[in-house]
């Protein structure tokens, strides 16, 4: 253990970083409490147990659940409260939702699959944003998500269909 407290420190000095082990943590993951205590104490930093977030994922949580995507759902939720529907064209609403909110997904879906149920959810909000914006609602769409996400070539709104 004190050969990577010395790796940390040498990993700092060298690019001139200064690393501050009080903000990490040690978490353990299939080992004795004991042993996590002790390269804790030597590290001078923290432990916690699975489930963590970690860069905006729940790391030990579970992506066949739903409430493992509720921080994608409430991502895109909030982006939508600060957009108001009145004050925007479809053009704009289309900007929005192509290089915005089809992002957001993208970090959690390199790592892990979506449920189809999910996948679905994240669809219709970005639609009715889309079509009617976030306060309106019971609407028909105006075309369906498969023709808008055709490419441009065959001469569709080619909005990005990330999800599934």
């Amino acid at each position: 253990m004190v050969n990577l407290l010395s790796v940390l420190k040498l990993f700092g000095v060298t690019l001139g970083f200064k690393v501050n082990l009080e903000k990490g943590i040690v978490v353990d993951i299939n080992v004795d409490i004991s042993q996590i205590q002790k390269v804790a104490a030597i590290l001078g930093c923290g432990i916690k147990t699975l489930p963590i977030k970690y860069l905006g994922l729940l790391l030990g949580g579970n992506p066949r659940s739903e409430l493992f995507w509720n921080p994608v759902v409430e991502k895109i939720d909030s982006r939508l409260e600060g957009w108001s529907r009145a004050l925007l064209s479809r053009g704009c609403r289309y900007t929005l939702v192509e290089t915005v909110l089809s992002g957001i997904p993208i970090y959690f879906l390199s790592l892990f699959n979506i449920l189809v149920k999910m996948a679905r959810s994240l669809e219709k909000l970005t639609l009715d944003f889309l079509w009617e914006g976030k306060d309106e609602c019971n609407k028909d769409h105006v075309v369906n998500w498969e023709t808008i996400s055709f490419p441009k070539e065959k001469g569709d709104l080619a909005i990005s269909n990330n999800i599934v």
